[in-house]
């Protein structure tokens, strides 16, 4: 009987994992102008974004974390996730995510402003290890609205 009952939970986690990889990607349309002009419309799901040139970025979920996006800003809980092949691609108007170095982390979180849709989804690229506003490895804020096409 805990042979059955293991071998159930075993199968409803791995089907929860599956459907969880497998979600809808999200479409997000630039909001902010560093958004406009870097990377255009951005299709967004866990294991992988595409901007709007066609580029992509493999990713994997590495968990939530709490994340200050400006120094003496209060903490915020966000997404983090990993570049796994990390990458400079060539984006709208040949610029880059992080100024030609290739980025290794995005953390994405959803607005919490008072008056803002609560559609907005904020991505935060960062070229290395250190999730510190101004570091040398973060790459800036792109702001989008999620679902609009």
């Amino acid at each position: 009987m805990a042979r059955h009952a293991t071998a159930i939970c075993v199968g409803l986690v791995a089907m929860i994992a599956t459907a969880v990889a497998e979600a809808a990607p999200e479409i997000w349309a630039p909001a902010s102008r560093p958004a406009q002009a870097v990377t255009g419309k951005v299709t967004f799901s866990p294991t992988e974004i595409t901007f709007q040139n066609g580029k992509s970025l493999p990713l994997a979920s590495n968990g939530q974390m709490l994340f200050r996006p400006e120094a003496k800003a209060k903490k915020i809980l966000a997404d983090l996730y990993k570049v796994t092949s990390p990458d400079s691609p060539v984006l709208e108007n040949g610029s880059s995510l992080c100024k030609g170095k290739p980025v290794s982390y995005m953390l994405v979180w959803k607005s919490e402003s008072v008056g803002k849709p609560a559609g907005v989804r904020i991505l935060a690229p960062f070229s290395g290890q250190k999730f510190t506003p101004g570091s040398p490895d973060d790459c800036g804020r792109f702001i989008y609205e999620a679902g609009a096409h």
